[in-house]
């Protein structure tokens, strides 16, 4: 039997095949997966990136519109006054010396003979306070200084000449005068006409300035007469 088997293996050999009870392995490379198994890039999901904002043009801001872009600055021109000053422009309405309705345009005016619109204007120095006030009226299309009032409230005589005293020796060329109140002085700074003087009761100092473009001294000193009544 042992023969049979051996001549059977040398059969099988010569064909060139073994005897082994082992199964076959396959060396040929695996089956590639069918095309509808792979997945598809199409069907990834897309995300596409956020869109900037876009800046608003600067057509897109209407002339007058309430809303500002931030950082902006929205410039008002004063509106010409042509009558009596308004007192929300004028009063400082936080307890300081209130001397806008004794400066009327209305005065300005009658006493220069101009018809030009007044605004009201900023007069630098000294800050208000109770016992010191400011105002100033300018030309609209600003041609030049306008007209300026100044009151200190002293209190006594004394203490009003102390400072009227004062006011002569700051100015370089004043001169005492008889236009108006109490105690009187001229001067002139640059373009600017000055009357300063100490009110009739003793309890003020005023000084009201003008620019001779505007006014000569005789008109400054008419303007004053009608502050000093008030």
């Amino acid at each position: 039997m042992k023969f049979l088997y051996c001549l059977a293996a040398l059969t099988f050999a010569a064909f060139g095949v073994g005897c082994s009870s082992e199964p076959p392995v396959s060396t040929s490379a695996p089956a590639a997966p069918p095309e509808s198994a792979k997945p598809s890039k199409s069907a990834e999901p897309k995300t596409e990136p956020p869109a900037a904002p876009k800046a608003a043009s600067p057509a897109a801001v209407k002339k007058g519109d309430s809303h500002t872009a931030p950082g902006s600055v929205q410039l008002v021109r004063p509106a010409a006054i042509t009558g009596e000053p308004r007192k929300a422009l004028l009063a400082p309405g936080d307890g300081n010396l209130d001397v806008a309705p004794r400066l009327q345009i209305s005065d300005i005016q009658a006493a220069t003979g101009s018809k030009s619109p007044f605004v009201p204007a900023l007069l630098q120095g000294i800050k208000p306070s109770p016992t010191y006030g400011r105002a100033r009226y300018a030309p609209e299309d600003r041609a030049n200084y306008g007209v300026g009032l100044q009151v200190w409230r002293e209190g006594d005589l004394d203490k009003a000449k102390t400072r009227l005293e004062l006011h002569r020796k700051t100015y370089k060329d004043a001169a005492p005068s008889r236009a108006v109140g109490r105690l009187a002085i001229t001067a002139k700074q640059h373009t600017i006409l000055h009357l300063s003087w100490i009110r009739g009761d003793g309890s003020e100092v005023i000084t009201l300035t003008c620019d001779e473009r505007l006014c000569t001294k005789q008109q400054l000193a008419t303007l004053a007469r009608l502050v000093d009544r008030r």
